[in-house]
């Protein structure tokens, strides 16, 4: 309400004031003016003390005064509002974090291979994203996120009884290598050593495909694995079933079985849900120096980004408004030439939910002006990540 108030509210407050103020009752406002001497009779004290108090008291507020105080309060309170609802809101914040870039296929790897699978898969969970759409991949009831590991025996040894005897007084399990306890010590302990045979190559090429493994193992009376043989394979990548031998002779099994005994295990592994973050393969190392000699500064890089920081954050607020589910993150790999110049710029191992953001950030990077490498053309990767990681869904029983 910028604007003079409407001739229909100055002839409301018209009407209110004076029939507050009729009598004398009520003091004025500071915008009148008060009253000249010439206007107003003198009273002395003793007239006005001998006037009788009735004629001194306020008379009745009229109707028509309540009704125009009511309809000027209402008129106020309902152009305050509509003013209030007019202001522009101020958008809220979002949850985005900028990671610190890194030269391509040189990502810190944390100590501990077991450790470092389990944020391997966080990470292929936020490369994945997540959103409102019931059809995403994240949001499907048995979403397995990790590689699918099944270990069984096809042929059960005959010399081990099925299941482990109890004591007939006790009723305790008695001290004796079961055919089912067998199998249970080999998923459990199996299960991280040949899931890491898997992820080892499934990191470095995306092309191999799952498949079952069998391998003949010989279990000595100590307990201790002394022997493995891969008897066939379905797995594309020829480095994993030697893994998986090598993995399986690092096994014990309690309590030890009173002879050796010869029996055939099953591995299979799949890919799980969120692909794996790739990684270099050892083999490939040499060559990929070669291929990206530039030295990465993330100090100079993070001052040249800033120049389109609220570019991106739009970007991803934008992507929010459309999808208030959103969540993931974007991996983009940014090739500079020599000079400085970016020569592609192209979505790496994310894929991120909202494509109209990806192409928003993509054409927000074309504008910056990135330093020159030292030492020749330059890879890296740049990250963000918007929201946070949202639980599996459950499966029902």
């Amino acid at each position: 309400m910028n604007g003079p108030p409407s001739l229909k509210v100055q002839a409301l407050r018209a009407l209110l004031v004076g029939g507050i103020c009729a009598g004398g009752g009520c003091a004025k406002p500071a915008s009148f003016a008060a009253p000249s001497a010439a206007t107003t009779p003198a009273v002395s004290r003793s007239q006005a003390l001998a006037e009788p108090r009735a004629t001194r008291a306020a008379p009745a507020r009229p109707i028509a005064e309540s009704t125009a105080s009511a309809a000027l309060a209402t008129e106020i309170s309902g152009a305050t509002a509509n003013a209030a609802e007019s202001e522009p809101h101020p958008a809220p914040p979002i949850e985005l974090s900028t990671e610190m870039p890194y030269k391509l296929y040189e990502r810190v790897i944390p100590a501990g291979e077991v450790y470092a699978a389990g944020l391997e898969e966080e990470l292929a969970r936020w490369n994945l994203g997540g959103s409102g759409d019931p059809a995403h991949p994240a949001n499907r009831v048995g979403f397995h996120p990790g590689t699918r590991v099944i270990v069984d025996l096809p042929h059960p040894p005959r010399r081990l009884p099925e299941r482990t005897p109890r004591d007939r007084r006790s009723g305790k399990p008695r001290p004796v290598l079961s055919q089912e306890s067998l199998l249970a010590q080999a998923r459990k302990y199996g299960y991280w050593p040949f899931r890491l045979c898997f992820e080892e190559a499934a990191s470095a090429d995306r092309a191999v495909k799952g498949g079952a493994t069998q391998m003949r193992v010989r279990i000595g009376a100590n307990g201790r694995v002394q022997q493995t043989r891969v008897l066939q394979s379905e797995l594309t990548d020829a480095d994993v079933p030697p893994c998986l031998a090598r993995r399986f002779e690092r096994l014990r099994f309690t309590p030890a079985p009173a002879r050796s005994f010869d029996t055939t295990f099953e591995i299979e592994l799949y890919p799980g849900d969120a692909p794996l973050p790739r990684r270099q393969h050892p083999k490939q190392a040499p060559a990929a120096l070669q291929e990206n000699p530039g030295q990465l500064l993330p100090a100079r890089i993070h001052t040249a980004l800033q120049t389109e920081e609220q570019a991106i954050e739009r970007c991803f607020a934008d992507a929010l408004a459309r999808d208030e589910k959103l969540w993931g993150r974007l991996e983009l790999r940014l090739e500079l030439s020599a000079g400085g110049s970016c020569t592609q710029i192209a979505e790496h191992d994310s894929r991120f939910p909202d494509r109209a953001a990806v192409e928003c950030v993509v054409d927000a990077l074309r504008r910056v002006r990135f330093p020159e490498p030292a030492g020749g053309p330059l890879r890296f990767i740049q990250a963000w990540r918007v929201g946070h990681l949202q639980p599996i869904p459950e499966v029902n029983p």
